[in-house]
């Protein structure tokens, strides 16, 4: 289960840790197919899919999520700030739909815990708190999704 608190008014930490060695969790977040398959699915009518990911410092990070209940699409864009595998990964954060929010910056720890990865999520900082809380349930669905892909994802004889 997935953790949450936020670090000041306007920014947001979650912490959850995934039976899976952490080159998997940090793959999962950096290549392409496996970012498709899970990131934004945490509602049965959400699908995404990866527009760009250059995964190099000031290389573009752009996502689109469709919710195929609202008949609605989404876009979020970044630009990756820092990438030190397996351990960190640091990008901007952006909404096409929602530019009053801004540029916030997200960063990802990965930490080796025996055979598990624990993960801390820091994101912010928010213009306000109704975008913290509403980055922070779209976060918790997020990890629900990344447990259920790393779980389904075979780990013998091939790399994630």
């Amino acid at each position: 289960m997935a953790s949450s608190q936020p670090l000041t008014d306007l920014e947001l930490k979650v912490r959850r840790t995934f039976a899976a060695p952490r080159e998997r969790v940090f793959q999962a977040w950096t290549k392409p197919e496996a970012l498709t398959a899970w990131f934004c699915h945490g509602k049965p009518a959400h699908t995404g899919k990866v527009d760009e990911l250059d995964l190099r410092v000031g290389g573009k990070l752009e996502f689109q999520i469709h919710d195929q209940e609202k008949g609605l699409s989404y876009q979020f864009r970044g630009k990756y700030i820092e990438i030190q595998p397996p351990e960190k990964l640091t990008f901007t954060w952006s909404w096409d739909g929602h530019p009053e929010w801004g540029e916030t910056v997200v960063s990802l720890e990965f930490h080796e815990r025996g055979n598990s990865t624990e993960l801390i999520l820091r994101h912010g900082a928010f213009p306000t708190m109704e975008a913290r809380d509403g980055h922070n349930n779209g976060w918790k669905n997020c990890m629900e999704s990344l447990e259920k892909f790393l779980a389904e994802q075979p780990t013998q004889g091939k790399k994630p």
